[in-house]
């Protein structure tokens, strides 16, 4: 609840200090008095905007201060047009208020009343009514991972489409090192192979020049070893001391004997195959390439080949992702679709029952024989994934409704959308029969009306006076008027009016006693002095009030 509202240097408010209670409170006062302003500075108190304007002429900056049962709200508007806001004195950036603000009020001016002409606003009054928020919420969510989903299932094909390249290059790098797939130290084997083969005939004669010159002949080795031998034999009948030289000879002989054999096995075992010194070579070359483009050795090939392999296997994960986001987004737009159709068919009976409150509050406005309609459609949308009735339509965060007020006050004519038809005093008259409608519905406790009595006058008045006052029982309602039946109604009546002392505009806020209020409701009425039977009807009506 509202408790009061501090004005300091706003426009012509020199300084007020304002007690609001709970029930109906209706403000009047003459034209310029500045009725509409209290409803402005609650409306800024309240985290609205503040024009430069409402700063009092000559003054640095002026000071509203709301009281509510959630806490103080305090703002400043300096005359340059900047605020600075304070709740329980605690300094609130600007840009942080409206979700700092400890209370909510529903303000409804005539502009604010023209919010039931458009379109966009009648969705929410109908979930409202139906109290749709839990549903709304979860497809709100799924809406909202489904535009998730398809952002990053989106950039995720980008991805595939940028890196294909690059993949298809790994992929043939790596069947480059696998079609030859070298072990470590295999080159160096190889290398040995062939220069082997490739040297095969030299080494073959050159072995066998070895094993003749070790054995044939009379220069051979072997030969002169069993010269030396027979010389040394001689010697020894001279000189029996050199005997121990004759074993050493021969064991010299025996294993000169020793190595032509070995040679001879080893030129017999020489390979002398051109056909595998090619394949070799050809080996080292594929080698020798793939070191060249991969590091320079074969464990760099190798290190190389994982290197290249975890990237693919990278890309087979992109690819999966791309597949797991695939099937999320099936699934998240079957659960929308459930959603907006379960959706549809709360809206569907809830439409029935809230046209015919509205109705029924709309005869209770004076407005006889009302017909009030709910059109629910929808907005065709080419290519959607949500189809109702054969047809492709919008989904939106609410579903893939769309909602339009109809209405016809006069018997016979066919309801026409309600921003066609709809006077001044009949939007009054909707927005009250909503606000009735919605009372139980509707979280906020405090309603501000600014001049709801628009374009009414008599029987209506009256009849929009007792809707008022029933209001008024559940909810705290502020209302500025000009109707006397409506002020007459009020639990409280808070007059403003203004004079001019030493050339400054004074103000004077005060609350009505019965008799003050009396005479006010004489002005209202235009009388200069009420009947004794008006007089006593209208005291009968504030004693109803206040009873």
């Amino acid at each position: 609840m509202i408790q009061s509202l501090y004005l300091k240097d706003l426009a012509i408010f020199s300084e007020s200090n304002i007690e609001f209670h709970p029930g109906l409170t209706v403000i009047t006062g003459a034209t310029g008095a500045g009725k509409s302003l209290i409803i402005k500075s609650l409306a800024y108190g309240l985290g609205g905007k503040g024009k430069k304007v409402m700063v009092r002429s000559g003054r640095p900056h002026s000071v509203v201060e709301v009281g509510t049962s959630g806490g103080t709200i305090r703002r400043i508007l300096s005359s340059a047009g900047r605020s600075k806001s304070f709740i329980d004195d605690e300094p609130v950036k600007e840009n942080h208020l409206t979700n700092r603000i400890p209370y909510r009020a529903d303000f409804h001016g005539q502009h604010e009343q023209q919010r039931i002409l458009n379109r966009s606003s009648h969705l929410n009054y109908l979930d409202k009514y139906a109290d749709n928020t839990e549903l709304i919420s979860a497809i709100q969510k799924t809406y909202k991972k489904i535009f998730t989903v398809e952002t990053e299932l989106e950039q995720a094909r980008k991805k595939l489409i940028e890196t294909q390249t690059q993949k298809e290059l790994l992929e043939f790098q790596t069947k480059e090192i696998e079609s030859v797939s070298p072990e470590v130290r295999e080159d160096e084997s190889l290398l040995k192979q062939y220069k082997k083969l490739s040297n095969s005939e030299s080494l073959f004669h050159s072995i066998e020049h070895l094993v003749h010159s070790l054995e044939s002949g009379e220069q051979s080795i072997i030969s002169r070893i069993q010269d030396s031998l027979n010389t040394l034999k001689e010697i020894i009948k001279i000189d029996p001391a050199l005997d121990s030289y004759i074993q050493d000879i021969n064991s010299a002989g025996i294993s000169v004997q020793e190595v032509s054999n070995q040679l001879m096995i080893y030129q017999n075992s020489i390979e002398m195959d051109q056909e595998k010194c090619s394949l070799i070579d050809q080996r080292l070359q594929e080698i020798e390439e793939l070191k060249r483009k991969y590091g320079g050795s074969i464990e760099s090939v190798h290190l190389r080949l994982k290197e290249m392999k975890e990237d693919l296997s990278s890309f087979e994960t992109d690819h999966n992702k791309l597949n797991s986001l695939d099937l999320e987004l099936t699934s998240l737009k079957e659960t929308y679709k459930t959603q907006a159709h379960q959706l549809h068919e709360f809206r569907l009976d809830s439409a029935k029952a809230l046209q015919s409150s509205i109705e029924k509050e709309m005869k209770n406005l004076n407005i006889p024989k009302p017909e009030f309609n709910i059109h629910i459609g929808y907005t065709e949308q080419e290519n959607s994934f949500v189809i109702f009735e054969g047809i492709h339509v919008k989904p939106t965060p609410t579903g893939f409704d769309t909602v339009e007020f109809y209405l016809s006050t006069n018997p016979g004519e066919i309801p026409k959308p309600l921003t066609d038809i709809a006077s001044g005093g009949e939007i009054s008259r909707i927005m009250l029969s909503i606000k009735t409608v919605f009372q139980s519905n509707d979280p906020v406790d405090t309603l501000i009306f600014d001049e709801i009595d628009s374009g009414i006058s008599g029987e209506t008045a009256e009849k929009v006076s007792h809707a008022l006052a029933r209001l008024a029982d559940v909810k705290q309602v502020i209302c500025i008027s000009h109707l006397p039946q409506i002020a007459s109604r009020a639990n409280h009546h808070l007059h403003i009016s203004k004079k001019n002392l030493d050339q400054k505009t004074i103000v004077d806020v005060a609350y009505q006693n019965q008799e003050e209020r009396i005479a006010v409701i004489s002005q209202l009425y235009g009388s200069v002095k009420m009947s004794g039977k008006m007089e006593e009807a209208y005291r009968s009506m504030i004693n109803t009030a206040h009873g």
